[in-house]
Formats: C-alpha cells, structure tokens, sequence
C-alpha cells in the first residue's frame, strides 16, 4: 500500500525533532526525576533485550526525560544520528505506521544495521504500537528501545 505521505515530510518532521543531527543545541531542564536514572540504566544495559516502557499521566516530564536522555546520550559520544527521537502525536507521522516512518529514518539518517537509541514519545498513537516494539525487541538487537505513553499504554494486552 503506498503511503500518502511523501519521504521527504516525513525526514523534515525527524529533522525538526533531533535538532542534534545538524549540530544544533537544545535546552533541557537541569532538575533529573528519579526515572532518568532508571530510565538510562535499563535502556544502557545491553544484556537486557526489551524495550522500556515508562509511563504516566500528562504534564509529569516523560518527554522531558527523552530529551534529557539524548542531551546526555551526545555527551557520552554517541553519534548524533544514531540517537532518534520521535514524537508520535504528531498529525504527518499519525498518517502512517511507526515501521515505515523508521525505514525513512533508516534510509536517510543512519543505516538499519548501525546502533540505534530509540526515544519515542506518546507511543500509544502508533497503531499496534506494541507489536511494532516487540518485533524490533526480536529482530533488531542494536536497537534500544525508550518509549513512553499515557498510562494507557501500561494496561495494553
């Protein structure tokens, strides 16, 4: 099925969100909530092959946490275009399945094979989000996983 939203609307949308690929600087508040650190633990232990799932009411900080996570992510030398952080609420990428808008980023930005940090936020606006993640888990091993969602997405089955 083709897709009605063209590859380059959707580079300009990841573009727009890791402002690091082009070297730009972002602010993040200096306050860290406790799951930060918990957050970084798990998404930095390798022996663990899952993804993490933090979740939550709005206006708590998760997104705050991802971007925060990246900031630190850069700090540590990680590559800039192997960090992806993506907001799925988003109208152009609510259009499409979560895998194509990865084959974009994959195609464009860093190839499928590279170590990849995912940071994605509001992950219940994907549509079947959970098996997305799940065969990412299975079949992508150099791909760690950060989501968050409303606490919805803690009761999915």
């Amino acid at each position: 099925m083709a897709s009605i939203v063209d590859k380059s609307e959707i580079l300009g949308v990841l573009q727009g969100f890791n402002p690091w690929w082009r070297g730009s600087s972002f602010q993040t508040p200096a306050f860290q909530r406790l799951a930060f650190q918990a957050c970084l633990e798990f998404l930095l232990d390798e022996t663990l092959k899952r993804a993490v799932l933090l979740s939550g009411p709005r206006r708590v900080g998760k997104t705050t946490i991802l971007h925060q996570i990246a900031k630190f992510l850069l700090s540590e030398g990680v590559p800039a275009k192997s960090i992806l952080y993506v907001s799925l609420d988003h109208p152009i990428l609510k259009l499409m399945h979560f895998s194509d808008v990865l084959k974009t980023f994959h195609e464009f930005i860093q190839p499928e094979n590279a170590s990849i940090f995912l940071l994605l936020d509001e992950i219940q606006y994907a549509g079947d989000w959970a098996t997305e993640v799940k065969l990412l888990v299975d079949h992508k091993p150099l791909h760690r996983i950060l989501a968050t969602g409303s606490s919805s997405v803690a009761h999915h089955e």
